[in-house]
């Protein structure tokens, strides 16, 4: 059963809430439990053929759901770099980090798409809690199982974000040494920052977004059943209400809904307003001074909404770096079109060659 909270109240809290809901984790059919320990053996790379293989790592004591890609030509014995892929909010190892990761494979890599833990088939201690650290350590964990094939060259280990994906592997390679470059497609920050501006500075922000997060994390813990907001509108009156201020989600709707390219039934439109905490208390732009020596590929669209984030992000890094601006491409464009994904893919793998030995 779904009760709704008020619906002008999360119009209110942010443009792109659609609508605010308390369901049980019950409802969740697919999200494994998060209670079970994480019984991941090692895999048994004999059984790894080229193409995608399932595998699983561990994060923080949770098991991660994972498909690790391997090139046409794999043959047992050979090493490859490896690449780790930061998924966008909510994104799940069969949707963009899937694409980008099998066309990795195909140059050579082997790649590395998983389900951030609490989505998708991964186990995770609150289900769709979007945690922007959690997900960093997500990362690295990916960084750690990598390194412990003997299909992956341990000194050549790369992360490829993807929209909110690039900031996890900012974060995470920010202090990470083991990873030799990063690569950032469409970036898309969702933290304080953002938040702050968008919903006009502090006091507004605690009267919204607080107030209904305290109010989640309450019934949270009287009844065990958390409090959701819908990633990208669903109905037609919330998708009319943003259409005109925020057609950065409409994109979504055409991407996630309705048979489009994101439409995969391990995805949930929807993330826990307790999320609130790690994004209001989190801000990218303290990393870019981390950047002096290792090596940043950003790639963007010209006709993006969130363009702003590549080049000032660019701007701001002191070390080995380079920019490509992909024309026409807007912003989800880039996550799964292959006449803009395939320019994205060449453009880091040629970065990557170029700064990695």
């Amino acid at each position: 059963m779904v009760r709704f909270v008020g619906r002008s109240l999360c119009l209110n809290v942010v443009r792109s809430i659609a609508m605010i809901m308390v369901l049980g984790t019950a409802g969740c059919s697919h999200l494994p439990d998060a209670s079970a320990p994480a019984d991941v053996a090692a895999p048994d790379m004999s059984s790894f053929v080229p193409g995608v293989n399932p595998v699983y790592f561990v994060s923080e004591g949770d098991r991660v759901a994972a498909h690790l890609y391997l090139p046409a030509d794999y043959e047992p014995g050979t090493r490859y770099p490896g690449v780790v892929l930061g998924p966008p909010d909510a994104g799940v190892k069969e949707q963009t980090v899937g694409v980008y990761a099998g066309k990795l494979s195909e140059r050579g890599y082997a790649a590395l798409a998983f389900d951030q833990r609490g989505f998708g088939e991964s186990r995770g201690r609150h289900p769709n809690l979007l945690d922007q650290y959690g997900i960093a350590e997500d990362v690295m964990s990916g960084v750690s199982f990598l390194r412990t094939l003997d299909v992956v060259d341990p000194d050549r280990v790369l992360l490829l974000g993807i929209a909110s994906g690039s900031a996890c592997a900012v974060m995470a390679a920010s202090f990470d040494t083991r990873v030799r470059a990063v690569a950032m497609i469409t970036p898309h920050f969702t933290d304080g920052d953002e938040v702050l501006e968008r919903l006009g500075g502090v006091e507004n922000t605690r009267k919204s977004m607080m107030t209904v997060a305290a109010k989640g994390r309450d019934h949270f813990y009287r009844t065990g059943e958390d409090t959701y907001f819908r990633l990208v509108p669903e109905t037609p009156e919330d998708i009319e209400e943003v259409s005109a201020s925020r057609p950065l989600l409409l994109q979504g709707v055409e991407y996630y809904l309705n048979g489009g390219p994101g439409d995969h039934p391990n995805w949930d439109n929807r993330i826990s307003v307790m999320s609130m905490y790690s994004i209001l208390g989190s801000s990218l732009w303290h990393y870019p001074q981390y950047f002096d020596t290792t090596p940043v590929f950003i790639a963007y669209g010209g006709a993006s909404s969130t363009a702003w984030y590549a080049t000032r992000f660019h701007d701001e890094i002191r070390g080995p770096k380079e920019i490509l601006r992909i024309e026409g491409a807007r912003h989800f464009d880039l996550y799964w079109k292959p006449e803009y994904v395939d320019p994205a893919v060449e453009g880091a793998v040629d970065f990557f060659r170029r700064h990695v030995n």
